[in-house]
C-alpha cells in the first residue's frame, strides 16, 4: 500500500484469483469491491484479471471496473498469449 503514494501509479489490478470467486459472496467480493472502491478515491483505473464468466463481467460492471483482462475476452490459441484489454465500465 505505501508504494501507491512512492510511485506514479494509474491503475491497481486485481488478481484473478480473487475475480473467480466474485460470483459468490465472501471476502473475495469484500476484496474486489474494497479494491475499486479504494482506486476510485485515488482515482486509479481499475484492471481485473482473468474474467471468464458472464456473472463476473456483471459484478465488476456494476462496482465499476474500468477494464477486465484476457479469458471471456479472447479466442483460444495464439490470441490467447496478448493480454487485449476490454472496456467493462459503461462510459
Amino acid at each position: 500500500m505505501s508504494y501507491l503514494r512512492k510511485f506514479p501509479v494509474d491503475a491497481l489490478k486485481i488478481d484473478q484469483s480473487f475475480v473467480r470467486q466474485i460470483s459468490t459472496a465472501g471476502d473475495d467480493t469484500t476484496i474486489v469491491t474494497a479494491v475499486i472502491a479504494m482506486a476510485q478515491s485515488l482515482k486509479l483505473r481499475v484492471v481485473a484479471e482473468g474474467v471468464e464468466t458472464l456473472e463476473e463481467l456483471a459484478f465488476l460492471r456494476a462496482h465499476q471496473c474500468d477494464r477486465g483482462a484476457r479469458l471471456l475476452f479472447q479466442p483460444a490459441g495464439a490470441a490467447a498469449a496478448v493480454c487485449e484489454l476490454a472496456q467493462i465500465r459503461d462510459r
